[in-house]
């Protein structure tokens, strides 16, 4: 998923000019929003528990397993994984022993062997490995022996291989693969013979051809490679025959790749190679021959067969313009002109995402700042509208990070009230709305690394209280149903045959008379089944292990299916300082109650991970006849203060 953490022209000239219109902007009403009652983010791992940060970075994933890199302080900055339901991390593997951080980079999946760069202390940045069950990692091959490492990079899929940049210490950085069983890798090509290689870059594929900016020591052009790709690669394009090309930006529409070039004449500009990629289907987009100044075309970005991207073209400065089939000078137009008041100046958009097809971005129209925009079809001015601005004034909320979760739009932004936070705009997309003040008042939890795992979004962020941990906010999410219809009949499945009583638990609530086993509740199909649950209580699977350090979280029935009482019934009459006890092993875990709180179904907070023993109970409450169904849920929460 497209991410944007920084603003793409990196042109001396426009950042003057974008200074000038932060300055200009003038001064207009905009009303910053408060918290919603939407899903909440809960901490999925405190790696590095108490104050101190583990500070995770490196979000990728494997289906729904997430892998990230983070910091316990005692094993330094490691692998670590989360499962369902994401309230436990586990360290993959110790990759560094000896001084403590392995440092992993670059993390990226094929197929389910996940693959990254690390130093194990002794050979340098190498490529790394790791497969199911994720407890272990090895490198794949010493490919520069010694402590300098070969530092692979730019590592991508295509295939069942893995393509990579790396430096083996005698033909400079050139590109390489490795392919299964992973335990060695091969030289794909020496574009620029010697040191210090041709620094193959932007890394792009296409079914099964590779295409790349790579530098043969005459200046960057686009190169492709295509099965068996050893000794196949070949420049696409000479396109600057008298020196650098500078190609980057590679992106695909369909089957045509565009990117951004210089031809020596006419400066950076638009460019488009067709399938087989070759000199006869490489071909500037627009026609140049009648001007001599450079339109800086960045931020490409592609929804279905229409190209958006930035540019200035004519005097209106920076603003979104977009390209269609046959992608020709007549095919290119405007979107919008944002920012028509300042000569020149433009409203620089930038961080292009789109969901579904509705694009998105950041500008600045010299009236409210840079805020968050978006358009629909047929992007136009007419179709492209600013969205509920996020701080008031001439001042920008500095948007971060636009990430897509399912249909819903995530980013960072800071509204000069709360501090930087995590904020969102749902469909149909005319508003934004502050997730949650993380850490409460002016003080900063400064979310990053936002990276979407199906319709969920997991984040690093500081509450103040626990450091930089990870944290999930899901737009699916729901406490598990713990009651049938009160006084009414409902039919029921039988316990499935695999749960057992576990370890012969025993939870018993005296203030309430109830004592029952407690049964093993597993997190399947983004959900727990309590529907077989009867009177027993059910330990959730994915919590803290009962009588064990964390966060524990039981539930029981509000309700039975034939309409009695459950027993959890009466939860609600709990006090601070009631007791609760655990019976295990012959011996009594003695708890006390500190909260009771009735919290919204997608509610994850209840997870939130603890240091010490902690018991939460949880069952359904404010039972709704019209719409069948309990409005929330009632969360008991105890901590341990004894054993006996």
């Amino acid at each position: 998923m497209k991410k944007i953490n920084a603003h793409p022209l990196g042109r001396q000239l426009w950042a003057v000019l974008l200074a000038a219109a932060l300055l200009l902007s003038p001064t207009a009403p905009v009303t910053a929003a408060e918290p919603t009652n939407g899903p909440t983010p809960a901490l999925a791992a405190d790696v590095n528990e108490g104050a101190p940060s583990s500070a995770p970075n490196q979000l990728a994933a494997i289906g729904s397993t997430l892998f990230f890199t983070a910091d316990d302080d005692e094993y330094g900055q490691e692998l670590w994984r989360i499962s369902p339901p994401y309230t436990q991390a586990f360290r993959v593997s110790d990759i560094n022993p000896a001084e403590g951080s392995a440092r992993p980079e670059y993390i990226t999946a094929v197929g389910d062997t996940l693959f990254f760069r690390a130093d194990d202390g002794t050979h340098g940045y190498e490529l790394w490995r790791s497969q199911p069950p994720y407890t272990s990692a090895e490198m794949v091959t010493d490919l520069n022996p010694g402590a300098e490492g070969s530092l692979p990079h730019e590592l991508t899929p295509v295939g069942s291989a893995l393509f990579f940049a790396a430096n083996d210490g005698s033909s400079g950085t050139e590109l390489w693969k490795t392919e299964s069983p992973f335990t060695s890798a091969v030289r794909v090509a020496d574009i620029a013979v010697g040191p210090p290689g041709s620094n193959p870059d932007e890394l792009t594929r296409n079914g099964w051809i590779l295409l790349f900016s790579a530098d043969d020591t005459q200046g960057r052009e686009l190169w492709k490679c295509t099965p068996p790709y050893i000794n196949t690669c070949e420049m696409v394009s000479d396109v600057n025959a008298a020196g650098n090309a500078n190609v980057k930006e590679l992106t695909f529409v369909k089957d045509i790749l565009f990117f951004t070039a210089n031809d020596g004449e006419y400066g950076q500009e638009l460019w488009m190679s067709e399938s087989p990629y070759n000199v006869l289907t490489t071909r500037a987009v627009n026609d140049f021959s009648t001007r001599s100044y450079n339109t800086y075309p960045s931020d490409l970005h592609a929804i279905g067969d229409t190209l958006f991207y930035t540019a200035s073209i004519g005097f209106i400065g920076m603003e979104p313009w977009k390209v269609v089939p046959p992608y020709g000078k007549t095919q290119m137009t405007r979107v919008a002109d944002i920012n028509s008041t300042m000569f020149f100046m433009g409203s620089f958009p930038y961080g292009k995402i789109s969901i579904g097809e509705t694009l998105f971005f950041i500008a600045n129209d010299a009236k409210y700042g840079f805020e968050l925009w978006k358009s629909v079809p047929p992007y136009d001015d007419d179709s492209t509208k600013r969205i509920s601005g996020i701080r008031a004034g001439m001042g920008t909320g500095d948007i971060q990070e636009l990430t897509a979760a399912g249909s819903v739009l995530f980013f960072t932004a800071d509204d000069g009230k709360h501090g930087r936070e995590l904020w969102r705009s749902v469909p149909p997309y005319t508003d934004v709305e502050l997730v949650k003040d993380l850490n409460g008042g002016a003080a900063s939890s400064n979310p990053e690394a936002l990276t979407a795992l199906g319709d969920s979004l997991f984040f690093a962020a500081n509450d103040g209280r626990k450091g930089i941990e990870l944290w999930k906010v899901s737009n699916s999410f729901s406490l598990p149903a713990s009651g049938f219809a009160p006084a009414r009949f409902t039919p029921r499945a039988g316990q499935p045959a695999a749960l057992q009583q576990v370890d012969d638990l025993v939870l018993e609530i005296p203030k309430l008379g109830q004592t029952l086993p407690i049964v093993g509740v597993p997190y399947a199909q983004d959900q727990w089944d309590l529907t077989w649950l009867g009177s027993q209580a059910g330990y959730l699977e994915g919590s803290a292990y009962p009588t064990w350090n964390g966060n524990t979280v039981l539930t029981a029935h509000a309700a039975l299916s034939n309409g009695q009482d459950g027993p959890f019934a009466r939860l609600s009459e709990l006090r601070w300082g009631d007791s609760i006890v655990i019976h295990a092993n012959g011996q009594r875990f003695l708890y006390e109650v500190r909260t009771v709180e009735q919290v919204d179904p997608q509610d994850a907070s209840v997870f939130e991970h603890e240091e010490l023993d902690w018991l939460t109970l949880l069952t359904c409450a404010q039972y709704d006849p019209a719409s069948d169904r309990y409005l929330t849920r009632l969360a008991v929460r105890a901590v341990r203060v004894g054993l006996q």
